[in-house]
């Protein structure tokens, strides 16, 4: 059976970078737009980050929450094959 995290890996560093590369490139016909904002005070950077981290704590967290829970089905599926194996030497037979 074939790892499929290196795929997985590959697949997602590669649409990180397209969407990075697509960012990058809109950001500057962005900025040549000015937008006048009635706010006072700009929210965006610090909202902006607050929500990468909670996306980005988010994930971590579910994949630490999923790896516990594939770690323990591999425990209790260890445990039930351990259980299941027989003693393979004969019981004696009394005559």
């Amino acid at each position: 059976m074939r790892n499929n995290v290196r795929r997985l890996v590959r697949g997602t560093l590669a649409v990180s970078g397209l969407v990075s590369a697509l960012a990058l490139t809109g950001a500057g016909t962005a900025a040549a737009d000015t937008i006048e904002s009635k706010v006072p005070v700009a929210i965006d950077g610090p909202v902006a980050a607050l929500a990468i981290l909670l996306g980005v704590g988010g994930m971590v967290a579910g994949l630490w929450r999923h790896r516990r829970r594939v770690v323990q089905q591999a425990r209790e599926q260890a445990a039930e094959a351990a259980a299941a194996i027989v003693d393979p030497t004969p019981a004696p037979t009394q005559v």
